[in-house]
């Protein structure tokens, strides 16, 4: 009789403990959820549309804009731009290759940007560039969006 209680009290225990544990995740998976959804970029633009430093820029020249931003990461961080040239003039969308990513310390910032450069037989007229920053949180993905200022790509001259 006494093993048969003993027994009993095994199982209800094993049961309760994993009756505890059953409530310990999916709490644990709420608060997850949360977080996940909670969660913000850690970079952020300050000056959208990022001011030009030149009114015209020939094809092969870097385009240098002066970028503000804020890090709220505690670390230093890199993350990944892409960029196009988009046309004001005639709505042509131009891929502009970017080469390395950018770094970016805690805390505000202020930089000279000359990572797009204007490709090779863009037609003449006004521009602007338009990107993402590719941003990794903890939990997802964002994409900061970002614009430059207009400038005007002249006519090549020969």
């Amino acid at each position: 009789m006494k093993q048969r209680h003993l027994v009993w009290l095994v199982i209800s225990g094993n049961a309760l403990a994993l009756m505890v544990l059953a409530v310990l995740f999916a709490r644990y998976q709420d608060k997850l959820a949360a977080d996940r959804d909670a969660e913000v970029s850690w970079l952020t633009y300050k000056n959208i549309p990022f001011p030009t430093l030149d009114s015209s820029y020939s094809p092969g020249q870097p385009v240098r804009m002066v970028v503000k931003r804020h890090s709220s990461a505690t670390e230093r961080r890199l993350y990944p731009v892409a960029a196009n040239l988009v046309s004001d003039s005639g709505g042509e969308t131009i891929i502009v290759p970017v080469g390395s990513p950018a770094i970016v310390d805690p805390g505000d910032s202020e930089w000279i940007s000359t990572v797009c450069v204007i490709p090779p037989n863009t037609p003449a007229g006004t521009w602007h560039l338009e990107g993402i920053a590719q941003v990794q949180g903890n939990y997802k993905t964002f994409a900061v969006e970002w614009s430059s200022q207009k400038f005007k790509v002249p006519l090549p001259s020969y």
